[in-house]
């Protein structure tokens, strides 16, 4: 989804200023988050921002006779300056996460973590920052060295990514006092992950079936 911005001079700051909520009821078929500004040094110039999910829909409008009406009733002064800047879409962030960790390269998955990467799902005996979460991972790959996570869904809006995961392996190694039972395992996680704007992972929600794995490495009856 495109974010446009638009800056143009007015006649009046203050006329157009006051058109605010007719600009939001103009663009809400078409657009999201719409914010008219001003301009802080008291010139004639302003702007218009809004995320625009149908552009199509907004070309043909701003062709048409009501938005020249539209603009001339709020005082708008051709030309028009636009910008569009592309809003990042998450799904292939939260994707990437998974490659190095098939990878068994944590050093890898690491880099791709913010430093001030918040977890907010209990680790055990570990800190929810990140140097927690990549000693948790190592421990996982050295107890499931072909540990592998594969993603079967995402959904992204804004800054977040949810994932569905199915998660597999061979318990080869002592997980959690458990020693290696050599039995295989799967289950279904889900992954709610907050990135940055550079993309990195800032902070981590997760749902996995705990009882399943623990019933597949015979700590309790199926």
């Amino acid at each position: 989804m495109p974010k446009l911005v638009a800056i143009h001079t007015v006649k009046d700051v203050k006329h157009w200023a006051s058109k605010g909520d007719e600009r939001v009821e103009i663009l809400g078929p078409i657009a999201t988050d719409i914010v008219s500004y001003v301009a802080a040094d008291g010139s004639n110039q302003v702007a218009l921002s809004a995320n625009i999910h149908d552009v199509d829909g907004w070309l043909a409008m701003m062709q048409s006779p009501e938005a020249a009406a539209a603009m001339e009733s709020h005082g708008v002064i051709p030309p028009l300056v636009i910008y569009k800047e592309e809003l990042m879409d998450h799904s292939a962030s939260i994707r990437r996460l998974y490659d190095p960790i098939n990878a068994g390269d944590i050093d890898g998955f690491g880099r791709l973590l913010a430093d001030d990467f918040v977890e907010h799902e209990e680790l055990p005996g570990l800190p929810p920052t990140k140097a927690g979460v990549l000693q948790y991972f190592q421990m996982l790959v050295a107890a499931f060295p072909d540990l592998r996570m594969d993603i079967e869904d995402v959904i992204a809006s804004g800054d977040k990514a949810v994932a569905r995961v199915r998660v597999t392996g061979t318990h080869q190694g002592e997980f959690m006092g458990l020693p290696a039972t050599g039995k295989s395992v799967a289950m279904n996680l889900i992954d709610i992950t907050g990135f940055g704007d550079d993309g990195l992972a800032r902070e981590h929600w997760g749902i996995v079936d705990q009882l399943a794995l623990m019933q597949q490495l015979g700590v309790i009856p199926a």
